[in-house]
């Protein structure tokens, strides 16, 4: 493939899979903006994409993708800690070998898993980039949280604190991967700390949910735990897609949650959503169907019903839920009786 061939192809999105074949390797001469474009896409998709094709990118292509790299993955700042202009080319595949690593695929709490970050751990200029990547990240993954919890030096803690603090005042998920720590924490007294209380803040969020009083009031009893999910995909009239989910889980932090969207094909792609949850954050509402609580969900899956111009079904559908017969078939009665 030449150059002309290479830029016809990198020119315009969408790029996917089919363009690592071209980036990794590029014709001398394409243009540098193009192949950036498109590193940056696949980066924003999967992250650990780039250890398929980036070690061999040129120079003038990692400076313009770097600064770009979006910030939302933690993979991010991590290549941006540990990539030195002065190095550029080592210190960029050597970023990438971090990635790699952290992107394992071995399953959490095994011991390859734990043997993986711990080599991540143990390597001083990785670690240092997982410190950084994990305070500078709203949501870092599991990977870089356990990196930390393994080294269980006071450093690693300063880093999870932020996400710490932010569990125990939400009571939401975050709560959640910081209990997962505890097979990997270091034996150090502010580690084991950390993890020891929010495992117990968690355990007290999950007996005291909103869900529980709620499957209460569906009749269905006194329950240690209580979940439910229901979903169903139909079509509108014109052919578009229309998707509703509704979860409950007492083991969340928001214990409530309801999504609807309805992806419209023509002239182009375009996803209309409304989401909302127990926690009122992060809520969305271009379909302007409203939010409701609870209590309500039977009038406003009907009222949507209506709206959007769509039959449910919901009958024909089965809850995901962990009781068990008669109390899952009434779920689904109690919700189609809008």
């Amino acid at each position: 493939m030449n150059a002309k061939e290479a830029n016809r192809k990198l020119a315009k999105p969408p790029y996917g899979d089919r363009v690592i074949p071209i980036l990794k390797a590029l014709p001398p001469g394409t243009n540098p903006r193009f192949a950036a474009a498109a590193t940056l896409d696949l980066f924003s998709a999967i992250p650990w994409k780039l250890c398929r094709f980036a070690q061999s990118l040129p120079d003038d292509v990692v400076r313009l993708v770097l600064p770009k790299l979006d910030d939302e993955h933690a993979e991010a700042p991590f290549l941006q800690a540990l990539v030195k202009a002065d190095d550029l080319k080592q210190t960029w595949v050597r970023a990438l070998e971090g990635v790699a690593a952290l992107n394992t695929t071995y399953a959490w709490g095994s011991k390859k898993h734990v043997e993986k970050l711990r080599s991540v751990a143990k390597q001083r200029d990785f670690l240092e980039a997982v410190q950084l990547a994990v305070v500078t990240t709203k949501e870092p993954r599991e990977d870089f949280l356990g990196v930390l919890a393994l080294d269980g030096s006071e450093a690693s803690v300063d880093a999870l604190m932020p996400h710490f603090v932010a569990a125990m005042q939400a009571g939401d998920d975050g709560l959640d991967q910081l209990a997962k720590l505890k097979k990997y924490a270091a034996d150090t007294k502010a580690m084991r700390a950390l993890v020891s209380q929010a495992e117990t803040a968690r355990s007290k969020r999950n007996t005291t949910s909103g869900a529980l009083a709620f499957a209460q009031s569906l009749g269905l009893g006194e329950l240690k735990s209580f979940g439910w999910g229901q979903f169903v995909r139909v079509a509108d009239a014109r052919k578009r897609e229309v998707e509703l989910s509704i979860d409950v889980d007492s083991k969340s932090g928001p214990w409530f949650s309801v999504h609807v969207a309805r992806a419209t094909d023509k002239p182009k792609y375009r996803l209309e959503v409304t989401a909302f949850n127990s926690s009122r954050k992060a809520e969305r509402d271009e379909l302007k169907l409203g939010r409701c609580e609870p209590h309500e969900l039977p009038a406003f899956v009907a009222r949507v019903q209506k709206k959007l111009g769509v039959n449910w079904q919901l009958a024909k559908t089965t809850p995901f839920t962990n009781v068990k017969g008669d109390k899952a078939k009434r779920l689904t009665a109690w919700l189609s009786n809008g």
